[in-house]
């Protein structure tokens, strides 16, 4: 499910997907997140995608973002993996 956010303290508003079949962490594409400014940190992660071939993973972001969600009342914090050529800014899993 597709769901419009903003991203605390910035001026973008996006689109994210609610992935429920993602099993590891939410994930944010390595253009969108430089395009943000967002530091990022190495991280020894490896990812694989369900065809089984596997996801480059650049770091995580170093600090928490606060994702407001249309018509949600609080807040979500995720601290996502960046990774390259992900389709979508934003990938949110559980």
């Amino acid at each position: 499910m597709f769901v419009k956010l903003k991203i605390f303290r910035r001026p973008v508003l996006c689109y994210g997907l609610i992935d429920t079949g993602n099993l590891a962490l939410s994930l944010i594409n390595e253009d969108f997140a430089k395009r943000l400014k967002l530091p990022i940190s190495p991280v020894q992660v490896r990812l694989r995608k369900p065809n089984a071939n596997g996801v480059d993973v650049v770091g995580r972001v170093s600090d928490d973002l606060l994702l407001w969600i249309e018509h949600v009342n609080k807040p979500l914090r995720i601290r996502p993996l960046v990774v390259k050529n992900l389709i979508y800014p934003l990938n949110i899993g559980s």
